[in-house]
């Protein structure tokens, strides 16, 4: 027999489908359980901050694991005509953080699935890329910048 392991109280970050599989195993021993399931986490820059700034800050929070923590900015709403401004703000402080190139500097996508999905709404978005989008076979993913997103955006879905 295997022995049965009881936790004091479980937590789990991450998507619903792996939520439910560990929601099932915890009410087996009636264990507390806390799950932190995402959504979205916007960044709002109003016309009177300073762009450079938010831009560096903005591309941090991002780049932290690879994006994959639950309050990594998932998208921004800014002033349309401030759009161009702070795009350009985001390559100068991409740049700085990788002066050799994102792709081979930083972590990466947690499972071949992951990367796939995450190609995959890459591909579909109807979108204008700035910069970023690169890829390679060892899971790696460049911080990536689409511009003129709409609504119902695959990049939106999740």
């Amino acid at each position: 027999l295997r022995p049965v392991v009881r936790y004091f109280s479980v937590f789990y970050t991450g998507n619903g489908r792996v939520a439910r599989i560990i929601a099932a195993a915890a009410a087996k021993h009636l264990t507390p359980l806390t799950l932190e399931l995402g959504g979205k986490s916007p960044v709002i820059v109003d016309g009177t901050f300073d762009i450079a700034l938010a831009a560096k800050r903005m591309l941090w929070g991002k780049i932290t694991n690879a994006g994959q923590i639950c309050v990594a900015p998932d998208f921004v709403l800014v002033l349309r005509e401030k759009q161009e401004e702070l795009a350009a703000a985001l390559k100068v402080a991409h740049d700085s953080f990788y002066p050799e190139g994102a792709l081979n500097s930083m972590s990466r996508i947690i499972s071949d699935t992951h990367h796939k999905r995450l190609k995959g709404l890459l591909e579909r978005t109807q979108g204008k890329i700035v910069f970023g989008g690169r890829t390679d076979e060892k899971r790696g993913f460049e911080p990536t910048i689409v511009k003129d997103v709409s609504e119902g955006d695959s990049l939106l879905e999740e």
